[in-house]
């Protein structure tokens, strides 16, 4: 019973951030841009939105709630152990890392009006799909690669969630700050690089993964590895975890 309602009350809150998540997403990138057209006259809104980005970031964000201070706290006062804390911590980063995968390869394409087009994209099928050089990885390795990059993430802000309360209020500003803005920030200096320089960063991520022209499940295998060990990481941090303030 406890780690049922251990898991229904981390899925509601992840869920719920998800769909917080998917309604400021269609706000910003669709509801406000079309909004604009109706106080412009012949104007031509164009813009493109990288959904992995987003769900690279609410990955790390649903990862830290499983594990944040106050959920925490709140399941050892109520009996719950530590070990049905973290098995449900990860198993929830899984199923929402699945989740996310499905939205992320679902949502493609460009949605056009008279005067608005947004384009929604997907960097690792930009990077590694049929049309890149480290082209023919169909659509079961993309999605796989992408379930385990996200699965990791999540790995990774439950890691956070183990030493959120030791920061003071600034570094967690900062923090914050840096999930939110690090990955746009980066992706949009790639967009500013040559075709030269884009190819020598591609070349060089697939390299550190191990992903090369034709290759096989190599890297998905170096990326369960980093999953794994993510996970095992959080198993570490979380299993004589204190009671602190949040």
């Amino acid at each position: 019973m406890k780690f049922k309602a251990t898991t229904l009350y981390n899925f509601k809150q992840q869920g719920l951030t998800l769909i917080c998540f998917m309604v400021a997403i269609v706000l910003f990138t669709i509801a406000l841009p079309l909004l604009g057209t109706l106080f412009t006259s012949n104007a031509q809104i164009y813009g493109a939105t990288d959904l992995m980005l987003l769900f690279i970031i609410i990955s790390f964000i649903s990862g830290y709630i499983a594990l944040s201070q106050k959920n925490f706290n709140l399941f050892m006062q109520n009996g719950v152990s530590r070990p049905t804390v973290i098995s449900v911590a990860l198993i929830l980063n899984v199923i929402f890392a699945l989740i996310n995968t499905l939205l992320a390869q679902s949502i493609h394409g460009t949605l056009r009006t008279n005067h608005f087009r947004m384009r929604f994209v997907n960097f690792i099928n930009d990077f590694y799909g049929p049309n890149s050089s480290y082209g023919n990885h169909n659509i079961v390795w993309r999605f796989l690669f992408i379930l385990l990059v996200l699965f990791a993430i999540a790995n990774l802000g439950s890691i956070l969630g183990a030493f959120w309360s030791r920061f003071g209020r600034i570094p967690r500003i900062i923090l914050v700050l840096l999930v939110i803005f690090t990955p746009t920030i980066l992706m949009n200096v790639y967009r500013l690089l040559s075709p030269t320089a884009q190819a020598h960063v591609k070349i060089i991520i697939a390299q550190l993964i191990g992903i090369q022209a034709h290759s096989g499940i190599e890297p998905l295998i170096t990326l369960l590895v980093i999953g794994l060990l993510t996970g095992l990481i959080v198993y570490v941090l979380n299993f004589k975890r204190e009671l602190k303030r949040s």
